[in-house]
Formats: structure tokens, sequence, C-alpha cells
């Protein structure tokens, strides 16, 4: 996984507009689309809070439990017609129906748990607190507890652009067919 930690105050200031929040903390861009803007970001777990003059540092425990965001608007929108035409439940069963798929999937949830860790250790000036919040470094994808779930597609895309083993990442970009990325590049208008 290649993490491109050379991000720009115009990436941030996409990415604030692409969230529709101004409380972005990035470690890095793990993908960018066609036209060039983030897609898929690596947050970063600890955050910089202003208070007055200091800058205090804090950790952020959102991106400590899903280090990995899908930032693309059109994608965004893509999956969630998917998740609202009920794909979300019909993926799950087919996951827990099908033996090597499921096998698969375990796969990616223990990776998403290294990943997890690996970040948290990479990116955190905090003594470990792994052993102390493992109930948190431990879940799978999106915290999933029962690795039979899958709860929100767009977690699993964002997941596959770092580990190919998660099925149901390819399945929903499959299910896609090819209109991954817009054709009117809406991230321009996130330019102020």
């Amino acid at each position: 996984m290649h993490i491109n930690r050379d991000f720009s105050t115009h990436d941030v200031d996409v990415l604030q507009r692409q969230l529709r929040s101004k409380n972005v903390h990035i470690a890095g861009i793990l993908q960018r689309c066609p036209h060039g803007y983030p897609a898929i970001v690596i947050l970063n777990p600890e955050k910089t809070e202003k208070d007055g003059e200091n800058h205090q540092k804090e950790l952020n425990f959102t991106s400590i439990s899903t280090p990995l965001w899908l930032t693309c608007p059109h994608l965004n929108d893509r999956i969630h017609i998917l998740e609202s035409g009920g794909f979300v439940k019909k993926i799950e069963k087919y996951m827990q129906n099908d033996s090597e798929m499921g096998s698969f999937m375990i796969r990616a949830h223990v990776h998403y748990a290294i990943l997890r860790k690996n970040i948290y250790k990479q990116f955190s000036r905090y003594s470990p607190l792994v052993e102390k919040y493992g109930y948190v470094f431990n879940a799978g994808i999106g915290g999933i507890r029962e690795k039979s779930s899958v709860k929100c597609l767009h977690l699993h895309v964002a997941h596959f652009a770092a580990c190919e083993d998660n099925v149901v990442g390819k399945i929903t970009l499959d299910l896609l067919e090819g209109d991954k990325f817009c054709k009117e590049v809406k991230c321009k208008k996130c330019i102020r």
C-alpha cells in the first residue's frame, strides 16, 4: 500500500469541501481520481486543536476506528444508491453462503485491524494504546466485530484500494459497471 504523504493545502481544501467539514485531519492520500483529486484518504490518528495561540494534539478516535475514508463525491453517491437498493444485505447474504468468499472477508477484516494498528503507530506520538483500546484496534472494517457482517459498502471500497482481498469492495465496484469516477469533474466546484 502506497501512502502519498505529499498533499497540499489545496488537497485539504478540496477534502474539506468533499466531506463538508473543516475538521479534516489526514495523514495521506491513498488514491486519487483520474482528475487528480483525492478519492480515498488515510485519516491522522491525531488532531490538532487550536487553543488560543497554542496548538494541542489529541487522539482522533474516528480516524483510529475507521482510518480509510472514501471522499470522492461521485463514488460516494453511486455507492449510496447501491446501499439504498438493499445491496448491503444482498452482499452480506452472499458472503455468508459462500465459504470461500467468507474466508476472503475474514482475511480482509484481519488486514484492516493490522493496518489500523500500523497507521496508529506510524502517525501517532502517543504511547501505544493498542492494549488499552484493544476492542477498537482489533475490530474489523468499520468497527465490525461479527466478521460475517458488511455494514457499509463505502468502507469496503476504501479498504479494497489497500487490500485486494476485500471481495465486498471488489463486488461493489463491479456493480458500478465502470461508473467509478465522474466525467464532469465535480471536485472543480470544491475549489475556492
